[in-house]
């Protein structure tokens, strides 16, 4: 269920896709990640952005300002703003979670063959930072 945040009349909203997987707030906006879609509503219920991913899985992690979904278990994650798609991105090995920081730095994890884990670190510009590679015993 939804709340109403706001004095908008358009409360309440019907979302796009089958079963909503996440509600979050993005720079004082509603982010809405279903199966299909995400979406994002200002505080009147304005539509902001309505996009479709492609994510079979998909989770999303929330900063102050932006949302990343990615597809967990397998390789795209997308970062989005009210405005829309920041970046969007595969990876080459299956993703285990990601997070994403106030300032707009990511990191995601992945599980490669071989290794526990591998994370990379992203700039809040898409660049690539940090990677180090985490050994099994």
């Amino acid at each position: 269920s939804f709340s109403k945040m706001g004095s908008g009349s358009g409360f309440p909203l019907t979302v796009s896709g089958g079963k909503v997987w996440d509600v979050s707030n993005t720079d004082g906006c509603i982010t809405v990640v279903s199966d299909t879609y995400i979406e994002m509503y200002n505080s009147l219920s304005k539509e902001l952005i309505s996009e479709q991913h492609k994510y079979s899985n998909p989770k999303s992690v929330t900063s102050q300002t932006r949302t990343l979904v990615y597809d967990q278990g397998a390789t795209g994650f997308s970062v989005y703003d009210v405005s829309g798609e920041i970046s969007t991105r595969e990876m080459k090995e299956p993703i285990v979670t990601a997070s994403i920081g106030r300032n707009g730095t990511y990191c995601v994890v992945t599980d490669p063959e071989g290794i526990a884990a591998r994370v990379y670190v992203y700039d809040k510009n898409d660049k690539l930072k940090f990677l180090p590679a985490f050994h099994s015993n």
